[in-house]
């Protein structure tokens, strides 16, 4: 058993016996000895019940540091300590112990052998609890890894970075660090460990310089969106104007080194003349449809669109005025409802079905060309006639996606029409009455009158075919009148070839 440590016989004094024990329970430190080949405890010091809560009694009995090792460290250990045990005189192990509420402890172990006859047969030490010093150093260790994970990510990203990132180092501007997409700007021009004004002698007098020497020196960082700046990819090649959004910032000085300065800046050529582009292209886009809403405006023809679903999505004031509406809302409904409200049927008087109004023809992907139809508003008895045209509305890929329909109100034209047969039919009846009493009178003459000249014959003759050549040339009218207004009938009979 270890006994109280005796005094130096040099020192005039020495640590009581108390103090050393309050030393050790300040600073978590157990005293042990134990059997080298058994490692049986033969003595503990009373900071084991404090720091591993269980008994002195306990600690004394067979096999108990064993069983309390920690199970992952006690075939390290107890081969370690064995080597030891016949090689040194003094070593040290790292373990844990299981505390009695199942806790891990982690130790440092500093060990004396004693021998006899050369065999190691008592251990004894300090047991000195590194728990606080083992969290410590694995939280550094997380704090490391996080680090060089974020370091890894950050590299990632500058490497990757489609923006130009570069560090400028000390009053000289050198270049330390430089990614692949600040050297992709000027690819054979050598930038890392080069000054500035050595890297770009053509602009070591321009602005960038000056700025850059400036946020050196007063720490002010600087933005620019969008510059205009000529960049040649070689001091002998012509510059070409470019347009870069940059941002210098100055960062702190590390370890004794010279501040650095961070330069970012990426070519935004691309997107401004794009952009540029688009502008022209909007403008061009809006006059182009003001031009187009003034030809709708005026246009003497109605213009209908109506999407896939039937449903009518656009009409100028004269389709409004067709359809009996005042405004586009008024308009919105279907092709089938707009079949019902206005009555839509041919020429002849039959209802047009769904499927053969033009607008519908057209969403089938047909071309109609020159279709009159006949409608009635509302509330309104007079018919009035359309003449219409239809043509599927497609996508870049083919696809339908509505019909436009061009109608234009030919109702005056009909009307002129059917005066104009009218007449011609009135005026053929009233020429027939005439004609067949001049034919009459021309075939009767010769019969009733004696004596007549061949002259006057042949003169009652020509009159008789003039009128029967008059007679047929009315008939043909009436014929081509009665066809044109759908009244003429074709009678079949026999007759002799």
């Amino acid at each position: 058993m270890m006994g109280s440590p005796k005094p130096d016989p040099g020192c005039t004094e020495h640590i009581h016996p108390g103090c050393t024990e309050r030393l050790l329970d300040q600073v978590r430190i157990i005293p042990w000895e134990r059997d080298a080949q058994t490692h049986q405890f033969s003595y503990i010091g009373r900071q084991a019940v404090g720091i591993l809560g269980y008994p002195i009694e306990e600690w004394k009995a067979p096999d108990f540091w064993t069983r309390h090792l920690y199970s992952a460290d006690r075939d390290r250990v107890l081969a370690s300590c064995a080597q030891h045990g016949k090689q040194n005189d003094n070593f040290t192990l790292e373990y844990r112990m299981m505390t009695s509420n199942g806790h891990p402890i982690w130790f440092l172990d500093n060990v004396t052998v004693t021998r006899k006859d050369g065999r190691p047969v008592l251990l004894s030490g300090f047991m000195v609890d590194i728990s606080e010093q083992k969290q410590t150093e694995a939280e550094k260790l997380r704090l490391l890894n996080d680090l060089e994970v974020k370091n890894a990510y950050l590299n990632a990203i500058i490497e990757n970075c489609p923006a130009a990132i570069t560090v400028l180092t000390g009053p000289d501007l050198i270049y330390t660090m430089v990614n692949p997409a600040a050297q992709a700007l000027s690819p054979e021009r050598l930038l890392l460990g080069r000054k500035f004004r050595e890297a770009w002698p053509e602009r070591a007098t321009q602005v960038d310089e000056l700025m850059l020497e400036r946020v050196y020196r007063t720490g002010e960082p600087y933005h620019a969106r969008e510059v205009l700046v000529n960049i040649a990819k070689t001091p002998d090649e012509p510059p070409s104007a470019r347009y870069v959004t940059a941002d210098c910032v100055p960062l702190p000085a590390r370890n004794g080194e010279p501040k650095s300065t961070l330069f970012m800046y990426i070519d935004d050529t691309w997107e401004v003349l794009a952009r540029r582009q688009l502008v022209t292209l909007a403008e061009t886009a809006q006059r182009q449809a003001a031009e187009l809403s003034a030809i709708l405006e005026n246009m003497v023809d109605g213009v209908i669109v109506c999407d896939t679903k039937e449903v009518i999505s656009l009409a100028n004031p004269t389709a409004l005025a067709i359809l009996g509406a005042k405004s586009m809302p008024d308009a919105k409904y279907s092709l089938r409802n707009l079949l019902d409200e206005l009555k839509i049927r041919h020429l002849d008087g039959q209802p047009l079905a769904l499927g053969n109004l033009p607008w519908s023809k057209a969403l089938r992907g047909e071309t109609v060309k020159v279709e009159d139809v006949m409608i009635k508003l509302p509330g309104q008895d007079r018919t009035e006639y359309l003449r219409t045209n239809a043509a599927p509305i497609r996508d870049n890929a083919g696809a339908i996606i509505g019909a436009v329909s061009i109608a234009r109100d030919i109702t005056d034209f009909v009307e002129v029409d059917q005066i104009k047969d009218q007449f011609i039919q009135y005026a053929a009846h009233e020429l027939k009455t005439p004609l067949t009493i001049l034919q009459l009178n021309a075939q009767v003459l010769p019969k009733v009158t004696h004596n007549l000249s061949s002259q006057a014959e042949k003169i009652l003759a020509n009159i008789n075919d003039g009128a029967i050549r008059i007679d047929r040339i009315v008939q043909n009218l009436l014929d081509v009148t009665q066809l044109y207004m759908s009244r003429f009938w074709i009678t079949k009979e026999n007759f002799e070839l």
